[in-house]
């Protein structure tokens, strides 16, 4: 009988419910500080990622810019090895010489140097 008379008179237990919803709001609280202390946590290595990202492409670039270089510097290397053209226009451009008996004619920037005779041998 007492079956029935639990079934005629409902009972709720409203501190259940409350004790649910607190549970939920500390899960949530609990979820919210793990999620925060880990972005806290990596938020440095994210950081140092980041800055040797950058300092990797202005590496990167000086190495395109010293490989470029050498590569001019291969091409005038072998040029000077192997072109008498070539060492003969350096020799007048870069070194400022002449030949003897040659005037060169310059603009007013190099006006103030003097071109060297260079000696036929």
């Amino acid at each position: 009988m007492e079956y029935a008379q639990d079934r005629a008179r409902p009972q709720h237990d409203h501190g259940a419910a409350v004790w649910a919803f607190l549970n939920r709001i500390l899960f949530a609280a609990v979820l919210a500080v793990a999620t925060f202390g880990i972005y806290v946590y990596f938020t440095p290595a994210r950081q140092k990622t980041a800055d040797m990202l950058v300092e990797l492409a202005n590496k990167e670039a000086i190495r395109d810019e010293l490989e470029l270089k050498n590569r001019l510097f291969e091409r005038d290397r072998a040029n000077l090895q192997n072109n008498p053209e070539y060492i003969e226009i350096v020799a007048r451009e870069r070194l400022n010489l002449m030949k003897s008996g040659e005037t060169i004619l310059r603009g007013l920037e190099n006006a103030s140097v003097a071109p060297t005779p260079l000696s036929t041998q």
